[in-house]
Parts: C-alpha cells; sequence; structure tokens
C-alpha cells in the first residue's frame, strides 16, 4: 500500500483551555484517539503526518503554514465541532484549488446534520467549500447526506491504544464516566434512588455524592477496569428523543469492561459490531436497567463473560485499523 501523506486538522486541548496541562489530562478526544492513532501509523512506518491544531494555530502565521503544509501531503484529515474549530473558509478554498482534498469526520454528526444555524450544517459545508469528503460515524446519517449527493463513506468510532485491560481491583460496583447534559442527571437520580451506588466521573455532576471529578485519558481506562458495571447513557444532549452510537461505546470493550448501554433506534447499528446480549448488556427504559444492574451485580460469571467476549474484538475496532481500511480505499474512492 502507498505511505500516504497526512495533514490532520483537529482539537489539541478540551474547550475553553488555552494551555495542555502537564499531564494531559484536559488533552481533547481527539487528541487521544485521532491524533494519537494517526501517529502510531506514523510511527509503524504506514503515513507520513504533519498537524494543524485548530483551537491553538488557528491565526494568520498558523494558516500560513497550514497551506504550505497542505500542498505537500495527499489529502486533509479534519475533525471538524464548528466553523470556528476546523480550517476557516477561505483557506479551505485554497487548499482545495491547489488539488488536496479535505476529508471531513464530524464526531457528532447525528447533531449536526440539522443543525439551527443553517440550511444544514453538513450540507452547507460541503456547497460553501469546506469539505471536498465526508466519513460518518454514524450509518443511519449516511441515507440523508447520500440523498443530497454528498461524498460520504462509513467509519464508526473507534477504540484509542491505551484503552486496554488491565489488572485491576475491582473497587466500583457501578460506574458512568460522562458529563451532566440533557436527560442524564435525571437518569442517574432514578438509579441511585432504587438504592444503587452509583459512582460518577465527568464535568457538571456537582453535589451529586460519590462524584469523582473529571478524570484523564488514563485514569478513565483504569475506572473502566476498576467497576464490575459501567453504564454507557447514550441519548443525545440536545434531545433526549434522539440517541448516538458514542465513543464510549467502543471504549468500555476496549477496556475488557462490562457495559449495560440504553437502547435507541438509532443506536441499532452498533449491534452491527457487537453482539448484545452476548458482548453486552442493552436496556430500553431506565427501569430495565436498574433491574440489569442488579442482576449483573449477581452474576459475575456471566458479566465477565461478556466482558471478555467484547474484548476479543479490540483489535479488529481499533482506531488504527480504521484508518488502514479507510488508506485501503481512498484511493478508488477520492
Amino acid at each position: 500500500m502507498k505511505k500516504y501523506k497526512v495533514l490532520l486538522a483537529c482539537m489539541y486541548h478540551d474547550f475553553g483551555q488555552t494551555e495542555m496541562a502537564p499531564d494531559f489530562s484536559n488533552a481533547s478526544w481527539e487528541y487521544h484517539n485521532i491524533y494519537q492513532s494517526w501517529k502510531q501509523l506514523e510511527d509503524d512506518g504506514v503515513v507520513e503526518l504533519k498537524v494543524h491544531w485548530v483551537n491553538v494555530d488557528n491565526n494568520p502565521q498558523g494558516f500560513e503554514r497550514l497551506i504550505s503544509l497542505a500542498r505537500d501531503v495527499d489529502f486533509v484529515f479534519q475533525v471538524a465541532v464548528n466553523h470556528g474549530l476546523s480550517i476557516c473558509l477561505p483557506y479551505a478554498h485554497q487548499i482545495i484549488e491547489d488539488g488536496t482534498p479535505i476529508i471531513d469526520y464530524p464526531p457528532d454528526i447525528w447533531a449536526r446534520f440539522d443543525h439551527h444555524t443553517s440550511e444544514n450544517w453538513i450540507v452547507g459545508r460541503y456547497k460553501e467549500g469546506y469539505v471536498t469528503h465526508y466519513l460518518s460515524p454514524a450509518r443511519h446519517v449516511m441515507e440523508l447526506m447520500e440523498q443530497n449527493n454528498l461524498p460520504v463513506r462509513y467509519m464508526p468510532f473507534g477504540i484509542a491504544a491505551n484503552c486496554d485491560r488491565l489488572d485491576a481491583e475491582k473497587i466500583y460496583d457501578v460506574s458512568f464516566v460522562g458529563q451532566k447534559h440533557g436527560i442524564r442527571d435525571t437518569v442517574v437520580n432514578q438509579i441511585t434512588a432504587a438504592g444503587i451506588e452509583l459512582h460518577l466521573f465527568g464535568h457538571f455532576w456537582d453535589g451529586h455524592p460519590n462524584w469523582h471529578g473529571r478524570p484523564g485519558a488514563d485514569e478513565m481506562n483504569l475506572i473502566f477496569n476498576q467497576s464490575k458495571i459501567n453504564l454507557n447513557f447514550r441519548w443525545a444532549s440536545r434531545n433526549p428523543n434522539w440517541a448516538l452510537v458514542n465513543g464510549r461505546s467502543f471504549e468500555l470493550p476496549g477496556a475488557g469492561a462490562f457495559m449495560i448501554a440504553t437502547q435507541h433506534n438509532e443506536t441499532n447499528e452498533f449491534n452491527e459490531l457487537f453482539v448484545s446480549g452476548e458482548e453486552f448488556a442493552e436496556c430500553h427504559l431506565v427501569d430495565d436497567m436498574i433491574k440489569s444492574i442488579r442482576y449483573y451485580l449477581e452474576h459475575d460469571d456471566a458479566r465477565e463473560r461478556m466482558a471478555d467476549a467484547a474484548y476479543q474484538r479490540r483489535e479488529e475496532h481499533l482506531w488504527t485499523t480504521r484508518f488502514k481500511e479507510f488508506l485501503a480505499e481512498w484511493e478508488e474512492w477520492k
């Protein structure tokens, strides 16, 4: 396979942060998942990697460097959060006019497709010339994209290399890692009201019993391994009638951790990748989740068997595997 030259454009650290913490605890999801995985492929000799950090380098000097780098790569791989945290339009036009494609991988495409600030955020970015190609982490959104004649292919989320099984004591019966938003607070209150001790990790849970703050990526992986049951709430932040296959859906199996996830129409595509009832548990209603929590706390063998079965699939769902599969198809697709 050809050794591609890749220019990655994504966030360096979390929203609102201006400097990286010494322990990288405020590094962005994009840094830990997307950048680290492309970097691994560079270390393995698969690609040559250049990087433009959109929340650091989006300034005149940074854009001048970006244009120069883009002229010497095969494509730009961009993880766009919004217009401000992506390559600005005049520079995107210049890159594309110079002959370099820009591939957009919007991690929250399920919410962006009908964004209120434009006729359609995804379609608008393509028509306005921000991007030339899309990779979609949500299969159910692709039909809408194809109806709008967007060049798109499917790439589900993956597992970062630092997400792995550890020899760790189970010190938490039940945990949830993720920030408070949308319907999550109501669900957590229902679970705790049922007498279940739920340990919370993430932003904005101040005041809840058993809140432990926001963990960094390595600490997060440790928590997964230290928990008998890891809950995964997959409701969308803006509307509880929407849902998504989130990154946690892959991180937990990748860590060899047992997962109980919420079930929605939009998440059924995940069951093509992991088997519900055999590799993880799934519940449509909160009452059912409470019953499942109680059941699996009493059935260690079933819980451990399912977590181990999911962990055996880790290699095929690594981000590095996703990117290799994409590279194998890129020459034909472009």
